[in-house]
Parts: structure tokens; sequence; C-alpha cells
């Protein structure tokens, strides 16, 4: 049976990684010991609400989330950072951007 501790572990690490963010990366915004995220993501070690706070904040997601079962909102969260970086672009290259997909969907997949 799964542990309370393993399963937050389990989310935290999953989401530290679809962020594209090391444990070290992770740590400095969360302004926690790197070695204290191996332990929490291993669940080795149970995170005070404040460590929950503060990684949920430094992740981007509410504390609430860290409890979750299912990860099904990895891929949002992949698709919020795509999004996030298209809205900075430049118009030139958001049409590219565009263009480029546009043409992909209507590629004969033969």
């Amino acid at each position: 049976m799964q542990t309370l501790k393993n399963r937050v572990g389990r989310n935290i690490k999953s989401l530290r990684k679809t962020r594209d963010l090391t444990q070290e990366d992770l740590a400095y915004r969360a302004k926690i010991e790197p070695r204290r995220i191996s332990l929490i993501e291993s669940g080795k070690a149970n995170p005070t609400l404040d460590t929950m706070y503060r990684l949920a904040t430094a992740l981007g997601v509410d504390a609430s989330i860290l409890f979750g079962r299912n990860l099904t909102f990895e891929w949002d969260a992949r698709e919020e950072r795509i999004m996030d970086e298209y809205r900075q672009m430049s118009e030139k290259d958001r049409l590219f951007i565009e263009t480029t997909i546009t043409h992909l969907l209507e590629k004969d997949p033969d």
C-alpha cells in the first residue's frame, strides 16, 4: 500500500519534471535544502505544512494538488507552459508556429 508521503513525493517529482526543473532548481525556488527535496520525493521525509506550501508555490500549483492520487493535469501543465511561451513570442514567430502546425495537421499521413 502506498503511503501518503510516498504519494506526495511522487507527485512533487512528477510536477518538477514536467516543469523541467532539477531538484536544485526547485529547492532554490522553494527556499529549502536540495537534499530535503530528494528525501521528500523518495518518501523518506515528511514535509511540514510550510514546506508543502513553499513547494506548491514554487511549482505553481495549489498545495492540495500535491496530495492528489492522479496527476492527470500533467499534460495541462505542459500545455500551459507551451502557451506561456507562445504568448511571449513576436507576431512573426507566432505566425510561423501557426503555419507550421497547420501544415502538420493537413499533411497526408502516408
